[in-house]
């Protein structure tokens, strides 16, 4: 797709979209890689397989919830996308001018109920972002940057997350059934009623991570991954032989407790 006008701007490879209004806009296989998009406001936009490799996005909107049904009816599409190496780590918006006080003030990016599933993010800077209730199953999250992101009730079904970086990241009610998450770092992450069924956690750090009773392990594979300082909700250490009733083995945890 070359390059084509929409709403007033153009869009190609290394624009400028600083603040742009492209809410529903079909973007389809557009070819924005290296495109500064800070700000700007995609939500409900289509971007199937489009090409955003090494984008800009700090504090782009692509998400909007509607406060009474609680879906999001006009969050945007970017399933089979490319974001490999996108930053959407939060836009520096400078110093509030009532509160000063409280120094910069950043805009996370917002994903919320977005379409991202096979949406490549590897080595993508999602720091902060929101995901809340996205959907990105099967995608490619391999060493991407996830550190401090908002994502409850995301569908990671089959995804990859390889090596990434989810420290203190809130997954409640995150479904991870199958997910890749070797190497991953969940350090002081939120894992209350996340289903990691099957899914594959060797050499995970889940160092400080909290869990509940509702954290599903089924078949989950946890060779060589650390579970040193793992609590509860409410703040009781779990002994790393023993989690909600599963026993851990050095490498797995399953209903029988057994290998």
């Amino acid at each position: 797709m070359g390059a084509v006008e929409v709403n007033g701007y153009t869009i190609e490879p290394d624009a400028n979209l600083r603040g742009a209004n492209l809410e529903g806009s079909d973007l389809s296989w557009a070819d924005l890689s290296g495109a500064t998009l800070f700000g700007a406001n995609l939500s409900g936009a289509i971007l199937f397989r489009a090409n955003l490799t090494g984008a800009l996005f700090g504090g782009v909107s692509l998400g909007v919830k509607d406060g009474h049904t609680g879906t999001y009816p006009t969050s945007a599409d970017l399933s089979e996308a490319n974001l490999s190496e996108a930053d959407l780590s939060p836009k520096l918006l400078g110093v509030s001018a009532a509160f000063p006080e409280v120094g910069m003030f950043h805009q996370p990016s917002n994903l919320s109920g977005t379409n991202l599933r096979k949406t490549n993010f590897s080595k993508a800077n999602l720091r902060q972002a929101d995901f809340t209730g996205a959907d990105l199953t099967g995608a490619n999250l391999t060493g991407a940057n996830l550190a401090g992101a908002k994502a409850m009730l995301v569908n990671l079904t089959g995804a990859d997350l390889t090596g990434a970086d989810l420290q203190e990241t809130s997954l409640y009610i995150a479904n991870l059934t199958r997910a890749d998450l070797t190497g991953a770092n969940l350090t002081n992450a939120n894992l209350a009623a996340v289903n990691f069924t099957r899914a594959d956690l060797t050499a995970a750090n889940l160092s400080n991570a909290t869990v509940d009773d509702d954290t599903l392990w089924y078949k989950a594979v946890l060779r060589g991954a650390n579970v040193l300082g793992v609590s509860t909700t409410n703040h009781q250490r779990v002994d790393p032989n023993s989690l909600i009733g599963y026993q851990f083995r050095g490498d797995v945890w399953d209903d029988a407790g057994s290998k």
